[in-house]
């Protein structure tokens, strides 16, 4: 009867010890799942950032592409030549100032107008000053702050 006793206890124990290993094989199983279920929603997050990298890349050498087609940089530089005008030889050169002047990148068509337009602000304050306004009167005028006007005044020769 013991050894009855010890068979079905070692019997019950190979039978819970299968169980117990099932088990814990089907949570790695899980666990597995779970695991390729991320790697292969990461990979396809990857694959999808690959992709815009190319097309971003592809723009980008478009642009590139664009803009050294458009560019006008000349093989000399343009400071340069305007230091080369500093030799008394080239200062001698009637041709020299025309020829500096034809190697100089064209300005933007705001920075003209910029230009013109701060001319007319300093002719107007220098106007009213002639005439006896005093600054804030001037800056009244104009419509600008009093700081504006004293920074211009102060650019003024005596």
């Amino acid at each position: 009867m013991l050894s009855l006793l010890a068979s079905l206890i070692l019997v019950l124990t190979g039978i819970l010890l299968v169980l117990i290993w099932r088990m814990q094989r089907t949570r790695l199983d899980d666990r597995h799942h779970a695991i390729d279920d991320q790697l292969d929603r990461k990979a396809r997050q990857l694959q999808s950032l690959i992709l815009l990298a190319q097309q971003q890349s592809t723009r980008l050498e478009a642009a590139i592409g664009l803009a050294q087609s458009l560019s006008h940089v000349s093989s000399v530089d343009p400071l340069s030549s305007l230091e080369a005008l500093a030799d008394p030889a080239q200062l001698a050169n009637p041709q020299a100032l025309a020829r500096t002047a034809a190697k100089m990148p064209p300005l933007p068509g705001s920075a003209t107008a910029d230009l013109f337009a701060a001319n007319q602000k300093t002719l107007a304050i220098a106007h009213l000053l002639e005439q006896g306004h005093a600054v804030p009167e001037i800056a009244r005028r104009l419509s600008l702050p009093v700081g504006e006007i004293e920074l211009l005044l102060s650019f003024r020769s005596a």
